[in-house]
């Protein structure tokens, strides 16, 4: 149902790619186009995981098997959202997201 009814978006992937002279490690960024489902929290929302409640500003329904992780970023449109939390279902994964705030 995903593949089929979501919108596009596109997800930015943190992969670590080598490690330099150093020891330090240098990652590099793969973006990948992929349809989801996409909410925007209306305010009062939140997320209990757990025993803690999160605070969002938006979330997405992505395909199950997808390689996300915190810290990624996710493009819809001209929004830039960054990867909060990850709760893993049968079906699909929802990840709860921040918006970057343009500067």
């Amino acid at each position: 149902m995903l593949r089929r009814y979501g919108q596009e978006v596109t997800l930015v992937h943190h992969s670590l790619k080598e490690r330099d002279q150093r020891g330090q490690p240098v990652y590099e960024d793969d973006t990948r186009p992929l349809k989801a489902f996409f909410h925007v929290n209306r305010g009062g929302e939140r997320i209990i995981n757990g025993q803690r409640i999160s605070d969002y500003d938006a979330y997405v329904l992505i395909p199950l098997g997808v390689s996300i992780m915190r810290g990624d970023h996710i493009l819809i449109g001209e929004d830039k959202y960054t990867v909060t939390s990850i709760i893993k279902n049968r079906t699909h994964i929802e990840a709860t997201l921040q918006r970057i705030a343009d500067t």
